[in-house]
Formats: C-alpha cells, structure tokens, sequence
C-alpha cells in the first residue's frame, strides 16, 4: 500500500481507496453489500445461501473474524472508580486527555502508541502485566510479513512472537527518547480516586484505558482471560 504524505499510520479512506484500487487491478468480482445465511454441503460442493442469491462452490473462506468484543478485566474495585474508562476500541485522539493524569493499561501496539501520543499533552503512566517486548527497530510490516510467512512454511505455530510484541513504529520510538516508554507492574485494584498496588503505593487518576485486546464470542472464565490480555 502507497505511504500517505503527513500520516504515520494510514487513514481509513487511504485504505479504502487501496483496496478498491486493488479490485479494479485484479479484476476481482467482489459483491457487497451480502449477508450470508447459511453454507450447507450440496454433494461434492458447498451450497452458500445468501440474500443477493445462491452459489456452489469448491471451497469457502470465512475471514469475517470472531474477536470483536472489547476485553476489560475484572480488577477488584472497577465499579467504585470514580474516572473515566475506555478501551482502546472507543479512543479518538489525545485531545480528550489534555491535562489529565492517565494509567493505560496493556503490554502490546495498541498500549504503546496509545502512550506515545497521551504523554505530549498529559501526564501518562503505563502499566503491563509483564515486562514490555520490543521489537529491533528496523522490523517493520515487510519484515513482520515475510517472518510470518517463512514460519508458516515451515509449519511452526510460533509466528512472529519470538521478535518481541511492540513494533517500533515512530511514534513509539519518539516515546522512548522522551524517555515515557517505561512500563510499571499492573496495579491489584482500582479507587474511587485511581489505583493501587500490592505494596501499598496508590496513584491518583482522571482516566484509564484499557489496552486489553479484544475477546471472541465465547466466554472465557477470569483466570483464562486474565492470563491471556496483553
């Protein structure tokens, strides 16, 4: 995808211009809008019922994705904080915080960009339930891509985890030398006025955001959930 003058990461219209571009290139017969209601087998094929018509096919691709619901713990105290709360789904922009004192909570990219924009223009604390992973910083998406691919070859589940979890795009890099890109053990509960820490230290807070990755449609019981948020 072309880079976009001014922008670190691509907007929405960029990408949405990219991939109609893409169309277009490959001559691809793409139908939307279409619900697909059911896919059944239909002897040697598979029968795809839709509401824009009905096709056989050899083989179908679901890449409609099942983790799209927002995780949040349920750290002790959550209720009674008196602050605002959100996850990464629902930030807009650093403006919101201007001035503020904010803890954003999470271990991967999303944490950490988060980070690199909230701490120029509020007093930003960042807190992971284990020690931040970076990666070198000259792995970007090509390097990320082809790791990825050369793994998959080989038949190896690991992916691209053995790099680290956090590329160091830019802004985070920038963070770094600022020298905001240092994380603190995750808190035990929250306040009415911020959160607290086994050993007694207590934070006063206006806002916390939830850096905690999304959850598929099944439920997952706390201890697993837990183990598994970024």
């Amino acid at each position: 995808m072309p880079r976009q003058e001014g922008e670190e990461f691509p907007t929405a219209g960029h990408v949405v211009d990219y991939l109609r571009a893409y169309e277009q290139r490959y001559d691809l017969r793409v139908r939307r809008p279409v619900r697909v209601h059911e896919v059944r087998p239909a002897g040697e094929r598979l029968a795809v019922e839709t509401d824009d018509g009905s096709w056989l096919a050899r083989y179908v691709i679901s890449a409609t994705g099942t983790w799209d619901c927002p995780y949040v713990p349920d750290i002790p105290g959550r209720e009674e904080f008196a602050g605002r709360q959100l996850h990464t789904v629902h930030y807009t922009s650093p403006e919101q915080f201007r001035g503020q004192r904010v803890v954003i909570v999470g271990g991967g990219n999303s944490a950490a960009q988060i980070l690199a924009e909230v701490s120029r223009v509020a007093e930003a604390t960042w807190v992971t339930l284990r020690p931040a992973r970076f990666m070198p910083d000259d792995v970007d998406g090509r390097v990320l891509f082809g790791v990825a691919t050369r793994h998959a070859q080989q038949g190896s589940p690991q992916g691209v985890s053995d790099l680290g979890d956090i590329v160091m795009v830019p802004s985070v890099r920038a963070a770094r030398d600022r020298g905001v890109l240092t994380a603190q053990p995750m808190f035990q509960r929250l306040t009415p006025r911020g959160v607290a820490w086994a050993d007694g230290r207590e934070q006063v807070c206006d806002a916390v955001i939830w850096c905690t990755a999304d959850r598929a449609h099944w439920a997952l019981t706390s201890d697993d959930a837990l183990s598994q948020w970024l």
